[in-house]
This record gives structure tokens, C-alpha cells and sequence, in this order.
């Protein structure tokens, strides 16, 4: 034990240990932060109270005053931190100030951030700037330059002045895509504690240069309105080079020479790329090239591909960015349309044939500008074509959904040639659509597309079938649950006699029927299916996959649906420590897996636990998709629910009405999520005593949830359970007997045996009846609830001891 004692009073020893803490990078990351109180919990045994801040330095401060009044609480965060950083000199600084070994002073260990600087073009050595040129673009924000010379001398200003900011970024702009890809590198450069997406980073990016003097050069610009909405509010300057002429732009002219130029195979084949660098490592995988027979061998050789490289650039038709890897060409040149194939093939081998891996991300953001330019959607080649759905994907995987869309959207144009080709593109217009948003739109394709996969290719193809399963989670994601099911039931049923028995496909097939079937309400049978399907998994892929893993979660949502919620957490407690080791602590699968298990945590009465975890989640799953995905949104939902729990009911009821704005935004008014916000942010406005709100919010949720659902759906029967209490609270207590007793009939007919719902709208009916004066059959329901409620949950129990206590039970629609 350190001598701790009054060192909570001691604001400027907590300060500078708080000082140094924000140098380790697990504390810089929310999820980080979760993950180390919970593994201290689980070390002392009890949870920490600990209040929760967006900002790293209160976070911190919060952690340290609520191990501080814990014995050993301290001891186990710092020995947890020594263990996820083992490395990190500012642990072992903080345990010595902390045991008065060092002069506790602030900032012992800080030190000045250095200039970040990425991606920015060596000088061109032929080019003199002009001096007032220069100052021109000093005096500017933004500062347009057009003209020959306008790259040559952003990047000489860049060069000047990078002593004079914090922060110098290059950022190509030929493309929007482009612009937010050099974001999101940025975002990695800076550490901020963000998935490397799109929808993640650039927000954060953007909010982080707000307080940073930073310098970014947005290079070829077609019209500055494209990229204005990516300029930071704070005090760093910007610089624009355009393509087309605006009102104050600054000329830049460059009479450079315009040699002949030989034609070197290198430069026939780049000639074709996009203007700006251009990664080595493309060329590193280069086919044998139809019309280029002797370029591969040169592309493939680092030593040939190097020699080629000096040797154009000695004629002043390329600059070498050594510190990127990068070759530039200087001047355009011209096009001879028979090498075009050749370019094309030379990306296509470039194509690490995996875009949902975030390891390949940096490869795909180095071949899409090279993509467009060349005009490989308009190749007919299957290789190419396959690196097209690729970049597709990507830009879906990573967070641009509008972009994939509009890309997809293009394919299924010019791809009419070939009809298995279109509808492959057309599948992913569909998904595409779904991300966007545009969930009519998403079924209204994707369903066409199954429909003529069906005539064209045949009920049993293999890309039928993966059609079907698309837009069957496009239907489920459009609130229409029984067509997603129905389906997912045809690509369920088929996929064995196409795939084979243990075949990926099949096995994902047989998922998403589980989970679809869990969402029309059928648990019982979904957690047969996942159970099986876990079982499979683990035998074809080992216990570690993460199709294994993912199923396990899976299979858990199964039995939080089917009431099981004590062994619900005693499952996602192995799967989520699998996961952290396997995936690690920021991976999406970890995310989810941590939302399910703070849910089910929550649900088995462990409140207090459940919230730091289900905090974790929220934070990583804001952090990769932003704050109105619907993984955000069905996170943010679970952190209300805990709240309002744990009687932080204004909390509860702020983050709550947020969800449900933000439900009706992505989803609709109708939606049966947005209806499950509703119902649940009703719970918490009545237990503030805010009745007519609450009350109107049930019937809505009531009557819409029924109307799209059906009355015997659960979730239409959390809401009618949620409804009756409200008319209870009214006085109306024939009414609420009257919906009480039908909402507790369908739910003995609808949910598995002694489901703590049915029992928790017992209890209730209980009280009604008691309001109405019916003692004798209250007294004999509310018994037999409480004594199912003991067998499924626990004496202790939460809902167990207010059916005991005879307090009215409010039930929760969980989007799981």
C-alpha cells in the first residue's frame, strides 16, 4: 500500500499525475478507459463508481478520486495500465509520484508535441518562387492559387513555413474521396481515439484542428465549394490549388519546358494514373501487360523499377518523394489508348482482394484516385471488374457509404454487357443504399435484383443466393422483418445443396435466418439455430474465429430475448475476453460484443457493471460509425435504459430523447426501433412523473408497433405493458386491468415459458387488480410471479424484489 491518506486533498499532486497519465495511449481512448475500470472491477470484486467525461483529463481525474476510495483500487489500476502498456515511462512516473519517490511537479514527463506533418511534395528544383507570390499566400485563408506553378508553390510554402505550425497537411483533391482519406491519415497521425473510417475520423479531425494551428493544402481542386466543408474552424490557414479560376485567385505561372517526351513503357502506362503521386507498391504485383510485354519484369524488379524511375526524372518528367515512396510525374502526358488495358491490369494485380481488412485500407485509398482516372469502370476484363466491386466495397467498409453508392450506381450503367456482372453491382447498390439511409430504396433493389437473379441464373445460384441473404438484411433494416425473414428462410433452405453443408456461405446463411427469426420473435427457434451454428463454426473454423465469435454473440442476443439472462452473461463474458485477445479491445466485433454483454449485464440486475461497459461500447461505436448509425444509436439506447436504472433519471432522460430525435432521423417515425426509443425514453419521462408525455408516447409506440409488427410481436407487447402502467399511474385502473390481462395472455402465448416479460406484466396486472379492489386474485398473481421470477432470475434480483415488494415492473425493448 502507498501512503495514499488525504492525497485526494492534494490538487496539485492529482494534477500532475493526472498530466501524465494522458500520455499513455490506452487512457488518450474511451474504449481504453472502459476496458481498464473494468478489468479493475473484475480484480477488486465490486465496481467503481465512477462518473463519466468526454474529455480525457476529467475522465482520468474521475477514475483516480474513485479508486482513491477503494483499498487496493489504485494498486490494481496502475498494475492494469503497467500490463496494457507495459512499455509506457508515464505509468511508471505516476506510480513514483503517487509513492513519493519524485518531486510531484506538473508535467514532469511533457513534453513539446512535434510538428506533424504528412505526405507533402519535395521542392520542385527547377522552380523560383516569387517572393510576393509567397506573401500573397500568407496574407490568405483560404489561399487559391491557379496556374502552371500553383502545386510547386503550395508545396515551397508548405516547405517555409512548417516551423510555423503544428500541423502541415498535404491533401490531394482530385476527388472528394481523396480528401477524406488524407483525413482519416491525419486522424492516425494524431492519434485521436477514432477507427480509421471516414464517418469517424473526419468529424474528428476537424473537431481536434479547431484548438491546433495548423496549415493544410487542399492540392487540384476542381471547385473550392467541393472541399469548404472540409476547412477547420480554428486559427491554421489554408491553402487551395485549383483547377478552375475563382475571383481572388492567385496566378501562378511556371514557363517550364515541354520537351519531347520518348516513349518510355513506364510513362505510356502512368500516363493513365492520376495527376499527383503515384505508391511504388503498385507495381510491385504487375502481370504480364498485353501490349507491354518487357514493362512487367522492370515493374516487378525494385532494382530495374528504380533505374527506370532516375532516369525519367533525370529528363524532368518525374520528382521522387523518397520519405512517401512516390514517384510524380511533372508535366500530363498524352494518352494512347492501347495502353490503357495495360494500366488497368496493373492496378487490378495491385488489389489485396480483401477491403473489409482495415489493414488494407491505406492500399485501397492509394489505388482510388488511379481507378477513377484510368476508367476501370468502364473495363470489361473480369480481373478488373473484380478490383471495381472492390473499391465498391472498400468505400462501404470504410465508412463513405455515398460514395459506394454512387460508384455502384455507376457500375450497374455501364456493366449492361454482362448480366451476372450487373446484378452483382446491383447488390451492392442495394447494400450500399441500406448504409446511406435509403431503406426503401435499398428493398425496392435489392429485391428486382433477387427477382432476376432468380430467372436469369437460376433459383440455386450461387449469386442468387448471396443476393438473397443481401437484401434480406436490407428488408430487416427497412423495419420489415417478416419479408427479411421469409428471405433469409429461401437462402437458408437452399444454400446447403449449392455450398455444401459447412460451407462459410452456409453457415452465414443459417446466422442470418437465426437472427431474423429472433427479430419476427421467434427466440426459441433462433437460439436453436445459433446454438448449432456456433457448434458447427467452432469445428470448421476453430473456437477463435471470428465467425465463431460472432455467432457466440449472436446466440447470446438469443438468450437475452428468450429471458436467459444469467447465463446469457456467464457466455458473453468468455466471448468478450476471446475477442479482446483475438481482435483486440477497438475492433468492431469487440464493440458489439461489449454492447451485448452490458446489455445483458444490465438484465440480470448488475446495473452498476453494466454501465461502464455499455459507455465502452457507445464511445467505440460513435467513434467508428458516428453518433446516428444505428450500432451507435442501439448502443446509446442501452446507456439510457442503465442509467435510468441506476436512478440517474435526468441523465436517463436527456441521453434518452437524444436517441429517440436521432431514431426518427435514420430510421423513420414508423420504424419499430424508433418505436423501441420511444417506448423506452416514456419509461423514464413516467418515472419522472412527466405522465401525459410519457402516456402519449406509449399509445403511439403501441399502436404503431402493432400496425407493423403485429399485437402478439414482444416488442408490441412491451410497449402495451408499458402503456397499461401509465394508465395505472392515471387512475384508469379498469383499463389497465383490461390491457394488462391481453397483454399477459399473448405473452404466455408468444414468449418461452416463464419469461421474466410475461411475469413482470403479471406482477403489474397484480396491481391493477388491486387498484379495482380484486385482493384475492391480486394476492394469487402477484405469488406465482414472484415465485417464477425466483426460479428464472433470483431472489435478489432487482425485478424479483419489486415483484416481491409489489412495485410495478417497466420492460425495455432491447434492438439487439
Amino acid at each position: 500500500m502507498w501512503p495514499l491518506a488525504g492525497l485526494g486533498r492534494r490538487r496539485d499532486v492529482w494534477q500532475a499525475v493526472v498530466e501524465t497519465l494522458e500520455q499513455v495511449q490506452v487512457l488518450r481512448d474511451p474504449i481504453g478507459r472502459g476496458l481498464c475500470l473494468d478489468l479493475v472491477s473484475q480484480h477488486l470484486g465490486l465496481p467503481l463508481q465512477v462518473r463519466h467525461f468526454p474529455s480525457t483529463r476529467q475522465h482520468i481525474y474521475s477514475i483516480l478520486l474513485a479508486c482513491d476510495q477503494h483499498p487496493g483500487a489504485l494498486s490494481a489500476f496502475l498494475r492494469v495500465l503497467s500490463e496494457l502498456e507495459p512499455r509506457s515511462r508515464a505509468v511508471s512516473w505516476a506510480r513514483q509520484m503517487l509513492s513519493g519517490d519524485v518531486p510531484r511537479q506538473r508535467g514532469a514527463v511533457r513534453a513539446d508535441h512535434p510538428v506533424i506533418r504528412g505526405e507533402v511534395p519535395p521542392r520542385a528544383a527547377d522552380f523560383t518562387p516569387d517572393v510576393e507570390l509567397l506573401a500573397a499566400v500568407r496574407d490568405r485563408s483560404p489561399a487559391v492559387l491557379i496556374g502552371a506553378g500553383k502545386s510547386e508553390l503550395a508545396a515551397e510554402y508548405a516547405h517555409r513555413h512548417v516551423g510555423d505550425h503544428d500541423v502541415v497537411w498535404w491533401i490531394p483533391s482530385t476527388h472528394p474521396v481523396q480528401v477524406r482519406i488524407a483525413l482519416v491519415k491525419l486522424a492516425m497521425r494524431l492519434k485521436l481515439p477514432v477507427e480509421p473510417s471516414a464517418q469517424a475520423a473526419v468529424p474528428a479531425v476537424l473537431d481536434a484542428l479547431r484548438t491546433r494551428d495548423s496549415l493544410l493544402i487542399f492540392d487540384d481542386v476542381g471547385r473550392i465549394d467541393d472541399v469548404r466543408p472540409f476547412f477547420p474552424a480554428g486559427p491554421g490557414h489554408v491553402v487551395v490549388t485549383s483547377r478552375s479560376a475563382t475571383g481572388n485567385a492567385i496566378e501562378v505561372p511556371w514557363p517550364r519546358a515541354n520537351p519531347e517526351v520518348e516513349q518510355d513503357d513506364l510513362l505510356k502506362v502512368c500516363a493513365f494514373f492520376a495527376e499527383g503521386p503515384i505508391s511504388r507498391r503498385l507495381f510491385a504485383s504487375a502481370p504480364h501487360l498485353p501490349s507491354l510485354p518487357d514493362l512487367a519484369a522492370t515493374l516487378r524488379d525494385p532494382v530495374l523499377l528504380s533505374r527506370e524511375i532516375r532516369r525519367i526524372g533525370a529528363r524532368g518528367l518525374a520528382k521522387v518523394d523518397h520519405r512517401n515512396d512516390t514517384v510524380e510525374l511533372t508535366r500530363r502526358l498524352p494518352r494512347e489508348e492501347r495502353f490503357r488495358h495495360d494500366a488497368h491490369l496493373i492496378l487490378a494485380y495491385a488489389d489485396p482482394n480483401d477491403p473489409e481488412n482495415a489493414a488494407n485500407w491505406s492500399c485501397y485509398a492509394d489505388l482510388l484516385p488511379h481507378v477513377l482516372a484510368s476508367g476501370v469502370l468502364d473495363c470489361g476484363d473480369p480481373q478488373v471488374r473484380r478490383l471495381a466491386i472492390n473499391m465498391v466495397a472498400f468505400l462501404s467498409e470504410w465508412g463513405d457509404p455515398d460514395d459506394a453508392r454512387t460508384m455502384a450506381a455507376t457500375l450497374v450503367d455501364r456493366w449492361r454487357d454482362n448480366r451476372r456482372d450487373a446484378l452483382t453491382a446491383a447488390r451492392w447498390l442495394a447494400r450500399t443504399s441500406r448504409q446511406a439511409g435509403l431503406f426503401e430504396e435499398a428493398g425496392r433493389i435489392g429485391e428486382s435484383t433477387v427477382a432476376q437473379s432468380r430467372e436469369h441464373l437460376g433459383q440455386d445460384h450461387e449469386d442468387t443466393l448471396l443476393s438473397a441473404q443481401s437484401v434480406a438484411e436490407d428488408l430487416r433494416a427497412a423495419g420489415e422483418f417478416v419479408s427479411g425473414m421469409a428471405l433469409g428462410k429461401f437462402a437458408y433452405q437452399r444454400a446447403p445443396g449449392t455450398f455444401g453443408d459447412d460451407d462459410p456461405d452456409t453457415l452465414e446463411a443459417t446466422s442470418k435466418y437465426a437472427s431474423a427469426l429472433r427479430l419476427c420473435g421467434d427466440f426459441d427457434t433462433a437460439r436453436r439455430l445459433h446454438e448449432q451454428t456456433a457448434e458447427r463454426k467452432t469445428d470448421v473454423f476453430g473456437e477463435n474465429h471470428p465467425a465463431t465469435l460472432s455467432t457466440l454473440n449472436s446466440w447470446v442476443l438469443d438468450l437475452i430475448a428468450c429471458g436467459k439472462w444469467p447465463e446469457a452473461c456467464q457466455v458473453q463474458e468468455d466471448t468478450v475476453q476471446r475477442l479482446r485477445e483475438n481482435a483486440g479491445i477497438r475492433h468492431v466485433m469487440t464493440l458489439r460484443a461489449t454492447r451485448t454483454l452490458a446489455v445483458a449485464r444490465r438484465l440480470a440486475g448488475d446495473a452498476v457493471n453494466a454501465l461502464p461497459l455499455g459507455q465502452v461500447a457507445l464511445d467505440g461505436l460513435i467513434g467508428r460509425y458516428g453518433e446516428a448509425a444505428p450500432e451507435a444509436i442501439s448502443a446509446a439506447m442501452n446507456v439510457s435504459v442503465t442509467l435510468r436504472q441506476l436512478g440517474r433519471l435526468e441523465e436517463a432522460r436527456r441521453l434518452g430523447l437524444h436517441v429517440h430525435t436521432l431514431s426518427q432521423r435514420t430510421w423513420g417515425q414508423h420504424h419499430p426501433f424508433t418505436l423501441a426509443a420511444a417506448t423506452n425514453v416514456a419509461v423514464t419521462l413516467h418515472v419522472l412523473g412527466e405522465l401525459s408525455t410519457a402516456r402519449g408516447l406509449n399509445e403511439k409506440a403501441m399502436n404503431r408497433m402493432r400496425a407493423a409488427l403485429g399485437e402478439d410481436h414482444p416488442f408490441s407487447l412491451v410497449c402495451a405493458a408499458n402503456l397499461a402502467n401509465d394508465l395505472a399511474r392515471a387512475g384508469q385502473y379498469a383499463a389497465a386491468r383490461d390491457l394488462g390481462l391481453d397483454t399477459m395472455e399473448r405473452s404466455q402465448r408468444a414468449l418461452p415459458d416463464d419469461h421474466p416479460h410475461t411475469c413482470a406484466v403479471a406482477t403489474n396486472l397484480a396491481l391493477h387488480l388491486r387498484g379495482l379492489g380484486q385482493l384475492d386474485e391480486s394476492a394469487d398473481l402477484q405469488r406465482d410471479s414472484v415465485t417464477r421470477l425466483r426460479r428464472t432470475l433470483g431472489a435478489n434480483h432487482p425485478v424479483t424484489v419489486a415483484a416481491a415488494e409489489n412495485r410495478r415492473i417497466f420492460c425495455t425493448v432491447d434492438i439487439i
